[in-house]
């Protein structure tokens, strides 16, 4: 793997050419970093004759690259650090005016703007609200008038062109399997700069906090962030030989890294490094965000590559264990010792229990067995398992408030988005915190109350009336249903519906039966009514609740909607 010095510049040469195409020079000036990546990635250039040499974040840059390199057109912002575009565009129609200018402009910026036309700015960019296909047909235009004076030949292939025949090609290879290894080899020998490595391995690269940086950008569904992740780490991947990119989900890439035979494995291993480097730098400066690296073992050749993708996958799954921005290498060992981080992990978590009561420890430590037993480690089983530990919590200590309800939910929804096991942990730490601590504020039941509980909770697979509950404490209905809602906050029939969903959630995650069959495994006959209050209380049917704990790939209960 050998670095391109060809791509390693980053203002191409005054006169380029791809195929013998010849392309006008573009500059980009741009204080925003979405705006100006935008721009750059949404237009196919060579399409219009065309090659962004540059793009830079104010106008005193621009005006560095202006004067060295003469591009024949430059799109700026009005408003920018160091030296603003008026002042940009001042400067160079004091030099010409040929050069071609269109300005990036918000509504409020109307005046500005129509004193920027006024100085021969040829047309204008409507910053955020403009489609793709508006500026592209500014950029056509722009094109046609430069066309009049002198026009290139046809263009051949674009850049994005070329990247989307590039990432099909090895999907289709990887997860299609479309073509066999030595059908691959020679087809991918076409997309790249060189020969086909003899070596490689897999790495998949995941941009941490992809969630905030969508946040970050206003960026709602993150089609104009993955289209600029896809351009930039593109950009670093073909400054190398022997390297092929493709994103492959939301926020994460798949590159498949190769060395030739000539290349030591000291070697390969420092230029691997080299290039995990470069791509982190271009993370933390375009988009200010870490990388998380899971690399597999090195292969040989093409037909290794699916178990090798098999084992970047494996190592993914230690950063729940590790956390983000590291990188993570492959190996059987590996495996092992994160299972056993997972699994010390959660016995200093039960040594925290010492400061709950007895009842609550006892079914939190038996959860506990029951899990480290089972020996099922995976992200999911990890994130359920707390799940299962704060749900046994709720029922164990016997709060029915709405604002413990509340409290129960927000922090179920904290565990199924958590990244990390210490966060996951963090989590219900403090959700246990809370919960003890609402407990002991809460006055203590009287004799009746808590016999009455005790009995729901040994036979809530039964048909019970409130008629039932009052003669089993020697109350009337009418005087125990008031103590009872008066001391719980809720009627009896109210706490056993609770309690009832409780232990169904529990069996929807615990066993395979049915819907309707939990339905009655918990005292609710009625398979619609069922539904009805399960969705009611949790926010989901039954079915949803149990699909969502169960996706393959994904976090426990992530993306409820």
């Amino acid at each position: 793997m050998v670095r391109n010095a060809a791509c390693q510049e980053a203002v191409l040469p005054e006169t380029q050419r791809a195929g013998g195409i010849v392309l006008y020079r573009v500059l980009i000036a741009e204080d925003e970093f979405l705006v100006r990546i935008g721009v750059k990635n949404s237009i196919p250039w060579e399409e219009y004759g065309m090659s962004v040499i540059a793009d830079v974040s104010n106008g005193k840059e621009a005006w560095d690259i202006y004067e060295k390199e003469k591009p024949d057109l430059i799109i700026t912002d009005i408003k920018m650090p160091i030296m603003g575009g008026m002042e940009l565009i001042e400067r160079i129609r004091d030099k010409d005016a040929s050069t071609k200018i269109v300005i990036l402009s918000c509504l409020s910026e109307f005046e500005l703007a129509r004193k920027a036309l006024s100085m021969g700015v040829s047309d204008y960019i409507l910053k955020l609200t403009m489609t793709p296909e508006e500026m592209q047909q500014v950029i056509a235009k722009i094109s046609a008038e430069m066309a009049s004076l002198k026009r290139p030949a046809v263009s051949g292939e674009s850049r994005a062109q070329r990247i989307e025949r590039q990432e099909k090609l090895l999907k289709d290879f990887l997860f299609g399997g479309l073509y066999s290894a030595e059908e691959f080899a020679a087809l991918s020998g076409g997309t790249g700069r060189s020969k086909p490595a003899d070596r490689l391995l897999i790495c998949l690269m995941e941009i941490d906090r992809y969630d905030a940086l969508k946040d970050r950008f206003n960026d709602d569904y993150g089609h104009l962030t993955e289209i600029n992740m896809t351009n930039v780490l593109h950009d670093v991947a073909d400054t190398y030989d022997h390297v092929q990119l493709a994103h492959d989900q939301k926020n994460r890439f798949m590159l498949v890294i190769g060395s030739p035979s000539s290349q030591s494995d000291a070697q390969f291993g420092q230029e691997t490094e080299t290039l995990l480097q470069h791509l982190r730098q271009v993370c933390s400066t375009y988009l200010n965000t870490t990388a998380t690296f899971a690399i597999s073992s090195a292969g040989s050749g093409y037909s290794q590559i699916k178990e090798l993708h098999k084992e970047s996958l494996l190592a993914l799954e230690m950063k729940f264990v590790c956390g983000e921005g590291t990188t993570l290498r492959y190996s059987q060992e590996s495996i092992r010792q994160r299972n056993g981080r997972i699994r010390e992990a959660l016995l200093q978590l039960e040594a925290s229990w010492n400061l709950v009561d007895d009842s609550l420890r006892q079914a939190l430590s038996e959860q506990l067995n029951k899990f480290l037993q089972e020996k099922r480690y995976g992200n999911t089983d990890v994130l359920n398992f707390f799940l299962r530990l704060m749900q046994v919590s709720l029922l164990t200590v016997r709060l029915q408030e709405d604002s413990i309800w509340s409290l129960h939910e927000l922090a179920s929804a904290s565990v199924r988005t958590a990244r990390t096991l210490e966060e996951a942990a963090g989590c219900f730490e403090d959700y246990l915190s809370r919960l003890v601590q609402c407990r002991a504020a809460t006055p203590q039941w009287s004799k009746e109350v808590k016999e009455a509980v005790r009995y729901m909770e040994l036979h809530y697979n039964q048909a019970i009336t409130l008629q039932q509950l009052a003669k089993h404490v020697n109350l009337s209905p009418a005087y125990f249903s008031t103590l009872f809602k008066k001391e719980t906050t809720c009627s009896p029939i109210d706490y056993l519906i609770q309690y009832r969903i409780g232990k169904a959630k529990e069996l929807l995650l615990e066993s395979d039966s049915l819907a309707y069959e939990i339905a009655e495994m918990v005292g609710i006959p009625d398979h619609s009514y069922f539904s009805r209050i399960f969705k009611k209380m949790t926010g989901m049917n039954p079915k949803s609740f149990r699909i969502s704990a169960d996706r393959n790939g994904e976090y426990a209960y992530a993306d409820q909607s």
